[in-house]
């Protein structure tokens, strides 16, 4: 059985606090047995190497195919300026896959 992302984007690159940010995902399954698999679906949000903030956290059932998901969230006033990291994880019982995006709080576009 294999999961392995297709995709994933966070956008805008630059944004103000107040404003949105949108995180695409898109993954396929192939191999599952009839039933599907379980996956658990997490991102987190990281600034200068410490996780801030879960935006997201869910376990699914998957069949074979191609899965995608957008979330987005507002940036808070009270984010810090610079750069954040968004990590995306799937994990599987046999499976843990990592992707990473990057948007920057500034206060001027």
């Amino acid at each position: 059985m294999v999961v392995e992302f297709n995709s994933f984007s966070v956008s805008p690159e630059t944004v103000k606090k107040g404003e949105v940010v949108t995180i695409d995902m898109e993954y396929v399954v192939v191999g599952a047995a009839d039933k599907g698999i379980e996956i658990q679906e997490r991102r987190d949000l990281w600034f200068g190497g410490e996780k801030i903030a879960e935006l997201e956290l869910k376990q699914v059932k998957r069949e074979n195919g191609t899965w995608k998901n957008t979330t987005t969230f507002q940036v808070p006033l009270s984010a810090r300026t610079g750069k954040h990291k968004v990590n995306q994880i799937l994990s599987t019982d046999n499976n843990k896959l990592l992707a990473s995006g990057y948007f920057t709080v500034s206060t001027q576009h």
